[in-house]
């Protein structure tokens, strides 16, 4: 009984949530349909509407390296691998 009443909840679930879809892609529709008539009957070209990703600042070609002459090189130094804990609360030293 507990199983039947389970798959029952589900199968309305699901025809709801297609039901919903299927109204929002009526409204959508209509919706598009509607600004494509107004558009002709004010005289208007319909117009797709053009999306750009503009690439600008730090991360575009010219904008982010260094002239081949401010590049410094460095020496290497051997970092010791034992770690040592500081006691709580205190900082590095500088």
């Amino acid at each position: 009984m507990k199983t039947l009443f389970s798959l029952l909840v589900k199968a309305v679930a699901a025809v709801f949530g297609l039901a919903l879809m299927a109204s929002l892609m009526l409204v959508g529709l209509t919706a598009a349909l509607g600004l494509l008539v107004w558009a002709k009957l004010r005289g208007r070209p319909v117009v797709a509407p053009r999306f750009t990703w503009v690439r600008t600042g730090a991360f575009s070609a010219a904008g982010g390296r260094a002239a081949p002459a401010d590049v410094v090189d460095i020496d290497a130094r051997e970092v010791a691998e034992t770690v040592t804990a500081l006691p709580a609360g205190e900082r590095p030293k500088r």
